[in-house]
């Protein structure tokens, strides 16, 4: 342990380096008293420490036991080094399954850094779409910086008719006119059928192998649409209403 933080702290980065792999292996191999001194050593380091380059191998270190220390990296999040949080990002970002990381990460999306709000852009709808969070997904419509309503779409028309409850939800309650445009886009899509309109979409979205292609129109989608067409305050949401109507009367499912 001495010669490890010996290492950690030295002015030359290839020792730099060497200590903070000593430190990571006995907090992830070391006894538990080991564990314990290391993981308090690493956690003051990327909390603390005046040198982002440490601050950032405390935390890749810590990451080798991560359902430990997971709440310890959200809590760096906070910190002001662009570099360091958008590595905590990127690690975080393995592991979906875990709501607290999704989270925290969505909150960057409005982070002051483009850097880390663009990182986390890709980070949150990979982590939606791994999770199968048609939710998550959905509550990125209309967010149009970094192409996150677009990105968002793609993976919910991917991801087929399951989606439908969801975006109707959407279309009828959401006080965002951009949100309910997005959803009523959606909705159109997977509920069309294959209707040339909604080929041509998987052509541009690049997911025509993967998109549900399912015959018949989902008639599920045509109350809801004529509902906003009638009645939606939003001019964009009543066009791609009448849009969406248009691709299902394309197979006689709405009048």
């Amino acid at each position: 342990m001495d010669e490890a933080l010996k290492l950690a702290q030295s002015s030359d980065s290839t020792k730099v380096e060497s200590g903070f792999q000593k430190l990571g292996t006995l907090f992830e191999k070391g006894t538990s008293q080991q564990r314990a001194v290391a993981r308090q050593v690493l956690r003051e380091i990327l909390l603390h420490n005046d040198k982002a380059y440490n601050r950032k191998q405390a935390a890749w270190a810590l990451f080798r036991r991560f359902e430990e220390t997971y709440p310890l990296l959200i809590q760096a999040l906070d910190q002001e080094e662009t570099d360091l949080v958008v590595g905590i990002i990127q690690l975080l970002q393995t592991h979906p399954e875990k709501p607290a990381v999704v989270r925290s990460i969505h909150k960057l999306l409005d982070h002051h850094s483009y850097k880390v709000r663009t990182t986390a852009a890709d980070a949150v709808v990979g982590m939606y779409q791994a999770t199968g969070d048609i939710a998550g997904l959905a509550s990125l419509l209309g967010v149009y910086e970094n192409d996150l309503s677009a990105n968002a779409a793609i993976k919910l028309t991917v991801m087929g008719r399951k989606v439908v409850p969801e975006l109707i939800d959407i279309v009828k309650t959401s006080s965002d006119a951009s949100q309910r445009h997005g959803a009523a886009l959606v909705l159109a899509m997977v509920c069309g059928g294959t209707t040339p309109k909604q080929e041509k979409f998987a052509d541009l979205a690049l997911v025509k192998a993967m998109i549900e292609m399912p015959g018949p129109p989902d008639r599920r989608a045509v109350e809801p649409l004529i509902d906003a067409l009638l009645h939606d305050e939003s001019e964009m949401v009543r066009e791609i209403a009448a849009q969406g109507l248009g691709y299902l009367g394309d197979a006689q499912a709405a009048p």
